[in-house]
């Protein structure tokens, strides 16, 4: 999974985009950030640099070098391609990441994801995410290899990550 992630960071430097808390319209803002984002099928990688309750972590698995600069994988996600049954995702990554989501911990439904990181962020004290992206025609499988390998070895999802079953 570390192979992996450093692959495609070092593979999409170009590939990204910032998106920063508390402005006063997160939702423009962030399909603001992400206008040159393909609707294509991929993975996206949300990090952050400098936030209270994530600095002290010592998961080295969730810790990678952007430009230099120490930040922590946050969340992965993936959009469009094919799932495990066959099924065709037409969503590509930037509607994906201009969706909605829901946290039933939070007792949120439905909300513009742009508000919801904001939330996180306040949470956090973080003031920017960092979100880098890759096209890749079968995103599930990379989304897979990466649960896997944290199951395999019993390691901490990304804060933002509540996949199969796990907090």
């Amino acid at each position: 999974m570390i192979q992996l992630l450093n692959k495609l960071i070092q593979n999409n430097g170009a590939n990204n985009f910032e998106f920063t808390s508390n402005t006063s319209h997160p939702v423009r803002h962030l399909k603001e950030q992400t206008k040159t984002v393909p609707e294509k099928p991929g993975l996206y990688l949300v990090f952050t640099q400098n936030s209270k309750a994530v600095s002290s972590s010592k998961e080295a698995h969730l810790n990678y070098q952007l430009n230099n600069m120490n930040y922590e994988l946050l969340y992965f996600g993936k959009a469009g391609g094919v799932t495990a049954n066959g099924k065709l995702i037409k969503q590509g990554l930037n509607g994906r990441i201009n969706n909605v989501v829901s946290e039933s911990s939070r007792n949120l439904k439905d909300i513009k994801r742009a508000n919801y990181w904001n939330i996180i962020m306040n949470e956090l004290e973080v003031k920017k995410f960092k979100v880098l992206y890759t096209e890749n025609p079968n995103p599930q499988a990379l989304e897979d290899t990466i649960y896997d390998f944290l199951d395999r070895n019993k390691l901490k999802y990304p804060l933002m990550n509540k996949k199969r079953g796990r907090k």
